[in-house]
């Protein structure tokens, strides 16, 4: 087998630490783990889209928090959480456990679900039973219905985070 040359070795390096870069950057640009609710009309073919400031009279905002070692919920789990500055008619959302596949993500564990009435704070908890040498993170999706009257959409993704069993923390 015939070696690399100097100025082809170069090139190599150079290419395979911008392709890094560039991967590394759009998944921090991708991976925002704090969302607010923002009014939209729901449908089967809208996604679901955040929007800055928090919106509504209740200023709701929602959170994925780390995914870490559990010693309630299963080996891990990872919590999304909503936060209004006041009492909503109804809070609604969900928790979900992801891993990194070739093809992209693939949902592991059990979704946690919150659906609660006239509450300002809401958690739900995705979790799984075994411990994976991955990448593994959380996402949430959610609802408000809020004292106008209207109800408030968000979704949101934790971090991405290598082996989360050997971090603790949380319930």
């Amino acid at each position: 087998m015939k070696s690399l040359s100097g100025r082809s070795r170069f090139i190599t390096v150079t290419a395979s630490t911008a392709a890094m870069m560039f991967l590394t950057a759009m998944g921090a640009a991708a991976s925002g783990p704090l969302a607010t609710y923002a009014p939209q009309v729901k449908s089967s073919t809208a996604p679901l889209k955040a929007a800055a400031p928090p919106q509504g009279p209740s200023r709701c905002f929602q959170l994925a928090n780390n995914v870490h070692k559990s010693l309630h919920f299963g080996w891990m789990a990872g919590e999304v959480r909503a936060t209004c500055q006041g009492l909503v008619p109804h809070m609604y959302h969900t928790a979900q456990l992801w891993q990194s596949r070739w093809w992209g993500g693939e949902e592991i564990g059990t979704r946690g679900t919150f659906d609660q009435a006239h509450v300002e704070v809401g958690s739900a908890y995705g979790f799984d039973t075994s411990c994976i040498v991955n990448w593994v993170w959380d996402t949430g999706n959610g609802s408000v219905n809020d004292v106008d009257g209207a109800t408030y959409y968000a979704g949101t993704e934790g971090i991405h985070i290598y082996n989360p069993c050997r971090l603790t923390g949380g319930p």
